[in-house]
Order: structure tokens, then sequence, then C-alpha cells
């Protein structure tokens, strides 16, 4: 892997392992782990963490050590636990099966990880499973259903604690959407005052000063 020439494009990475491709990213970000065919979005931190197929994160999104998510399942209601059944191993499948389960059980689903995003260390992400804008994973956590947005969940299975704001703000903050703008258009906010952060960008906004960062995606393919 040419880390040098990643970091030319803005992609910061470390250890990458890809199994499955195409990778797409938004650079700049970082990425570190085992990768199967995702998209992540621009400014997002990806920690040593194994990432499933049809995987995507917004942007802003921050992933700790030895998390998984959106990782194979595999079937229970089967003679066996094992892909044998319907994918090629290492000896080859089949040709004459008689039955017709090659590719038969569907093993990754489509994970949604929002905007602004926290998982904690040794999260497990259920494939098929949603993360909304701006939630929170607490470490070790088993995330087997849907996530609301701002909502802060942990345990196994993950349940809700709290939400990171009122009802009124978390609303704002989802249609205002600030992480759609140029780091050029929210570099200088009081983040420390999300409230004042929303009063000053919707004037922004309002004015036509605030600049939407467009969407550019590479293809990574090892």
């Amino acid at each position: 892997m040419d880390y040098d020439r990643l970091r030319s494009a803005g992609i910061f990475a470390h250890d990458i392992i890809f199994n499955e491709y195409p990778v797409a990213v938004e650079p700049p970000l970082f990425i570190s782990g085992v990768f199967h065919q995702c998209h992540v979005g621009q400014y997002s931190a990806l920690h040593r963490s194994i990432v499933g197929s049809k995987t995507t994160f917004g942007r802003y999104c921050q992933v700790a050590a030895g998390s998984h998510i959106g990782v194979n399942e595999h079937p229970t209601d089967w003679l066996s636990t094992h892909y044998f059944q319907y994918k090629a191993d290492w000896m080859g499948y089949p040709e004459d099966d008689p039955f017709g389960l090659l590719g038969a059980f569907q093993e990754t689903y489509p994970t949604i990880i929002g905007n602004d995003c926290w998982i904690g260390s040794n999260c497990f992400v259920k494939t098929g499973v949603t993360v909304g804008d701006g939630a929170v994973v607490g470490a070790g956590a088993v995330v087997t259903h849907d996530v609301p947005p701002y909502a802060i969940v942990a345990g196994v299975p993950a349940k809700i604690l709290r939400y990171r704001f009122s009802d009124d703000v978390i609303q704002q903050l989802l249609d205002l959407r600030w992480w759609q703008y140029t780091r050029a258009t929210i570099a200088r906010l009081p983040f420390d005052q999300p409230v004042r952060c929303i009063e000053l960008l919707k004037v922004a906004v309002q004015s036509g000063t605030a600049e939407v960062a467009p969407v550019r995606y590479v293809m990574l393919r090892g």
C-alpha cells in the first residue's frame, strides 16, 4: 500500500486491508483496519476496525479501535452456520448442486452510519442497522436495532441512555445539516455553544455566505 500517495490525496491511512473493492472515500479523512465494499465520508476517522460490505459512513464520524460494523451474518436455521453451504470456499462449489444454493443466503444488508456519529471501542453494529446523525454508541455496545439521531446508546444489547440535546435543538440540527458546509464556513463557530452555532450558521445560510462542500469520492482499489 502506497501510504505516501494516499496522504498526498488527503487520505491518511495506516494498516489497511481491503477485502472487497471498491472502497469509496471522501478526503480528507483517516482510515485504518479491514474494509469491504463501503463508503466513508469526509473528515471521518476510523481506527483499526472491521467494516462490512454495503456500509456507508457520513461525514465527521469517529470509530474507535476494535469495532465491527456491518459485518457478515451467518445462517442459524440451516444445517450449518458455515458459508461453505452457499459460497465457494477453498475447494470451490459443486457444479452439480441439485438445490441451487450458491448465493442463496444474503450475508449483508445496507448499514448506514449517519453524520457526526461517534462509535466507541469494541462495538458491534449489526448489518442492516441505521445509526442516526449525531448518535453516540458507547464502548462495547452491541447494536442490533436502529439508533435515533443524537441518541446515546450503550449496553448489550444497546439501549438508549439519553439524547445529546433537547428535541427542539435536535430538529434544528437535522434541518440545518451543518456537516454539509465547508470547513471555512464552520471553522470559527463557538463549538462549545451548540445553540449559538445554530443561530450563527442560520444567519450565514440566509445571507448566502455559507458554502456547501461538494461531494467528491475517491475510489480505492488497492
